[in-house]
């Protein structure tokens, strides 16, 4: 298990605050995807912002990722 953090980001210019999470590493897509459309679901007016979760290890590699857009 790894102490990873995730944040919602556009990748360039915008990143939320990172929130802890315990995951293992090969579960961190399927957190990021479903996180996503948990996201997506409550507010779909973010499937056209070029928003995404992203998912990052203990030393702050960007391990997932998941676009809000390619899911609605």
């Amino acid at each position: 298990m790894l102490l990873c953090t995730y944040s919602i980001s556009n990748l360039t210019e915008f990143e939320s605050d990172l929130a802890p999470i315990i995951l293992d590493r090969d579960e961190a897509q399927e957190f990021a995807s479903v996180l996503a459309q948990e996201i997506l679901a409550e507010m779909p007016e973010l499937s056209c912002k070029g928003m995404c979760i992203v998912v990052y290890d203990e030393d702050g590699n960007a391990i997932a990722h998941a676009p809000l857009a390619a899911l609605h």
